[in-house]
């Protein structure tokens, strides 16, 4: 491990999130707009008591990345399902933290140990001030061009209870089930998520999503995309193009 992840180490030894485990979903992630899993590896699991990587099937390289971090990590776990649908794959991912928090994040997003804001310490006081089941954040979709800020991204509750069991209803994309979770805050810190190009983000939606959320030109079923996702993302069309490095993620640490 090089000093750079020493230092970020050294910094979670008082910003780690106490009774929290990091939950997070990766296929395919040796690259990606973030600077890949392995840098998400190294800026999350310092700062929280366990985390649980669920991989879906990656063949890119990124199962035997996670395998080599393991060494650096004791804190970590590597677990193997298989990918169905966003929300039961989620729901099972979820089903493996043990401590009182799970924190839901993607390999495409970042939360910030010291620029511009060391956030870490801004949700630990707020989960000590402020009992709930459930706590959203805001987003902000970091392009290569421009920031869309206050812009949710899938699921904006990203913190939930762990006593609360299948939070996600049973349908193919995240939605929480407002029936478990009815007492939520908000948390006043941005996550980052860095996207390709809009070019390139539209392909992503078009070959891997079989979907155009611009103008609703696709009408798959949820049983076609889920025999489609079978296949790895990085045997779909254009993938190192959603995947491509996005520099801004330069500007954040």
């Amino acid at each position: 491990m090089n000093n750079k992840f020493k230092e970020i180490k050294r910094i979670s030894s008082y910003s780690k999130l106490p009774d929290t485990t990091l939950c997070s979903i990766v296929r395919d992630e040796k690259i990606n707009p973030a600077g890949g899993i392995e840098r998400f590896i190294h800026s999350h699991v310092p700062f929280v008591e366990s985390a649980i990587i669920i991989d879906t099937g990656s063949v890119d390289g990124t199962r035997e990345i996670l395998e080599g971090l393991k060494k650096d990590y004791d804190n970590m776990k590597v677990i193997d399902l298989e990918f169905e649908g966003y929300s039961s794959t989620r729901n099972k991912a979820l089903s493996y933290v043990k401590t009182k928090n799970a924190l839901i994040l993607d390999a495409d997003e970042l939360i910030t140990h010291k620029n511009p804001n060391n956030d870490w310490l801004i949700i630990q006081d707020f989960l000590l001030n402020h009992e709930a089941q459930a706590y959203e954040f805001f987003f902000e979709n970091i392009f290569p061009d421009k920031i869309e800020k206050n812009e949710n991204c899938g699921q904006p509750i990203r913190i939930i209870n762990s006593s609360i069991k299948n939070p996600l209803k049973k349908v193919l994309w995240e939605k929480i089930d407002k029936n478990k979770i009815k007492d939520k805050k908000i948390i006043p810190v941005s996550i980052k998520h860095f996207l390709p190009s809009s070019s390139a983000l539209r392909l992503k939606l078009e070959n891997w999503y079989m979907d155009n959320f611009y103008d609703s030109k696709y009408d798959f079923s949820d049983i076609e995309r889920l025999e489609s996702w079978k296949e790895a993302p990085s045997n779909f069309p254009d993938f190192y193009s959603w995947k491509k490095y996005n520099p801004k993620r330069d500007d954040y640490e």
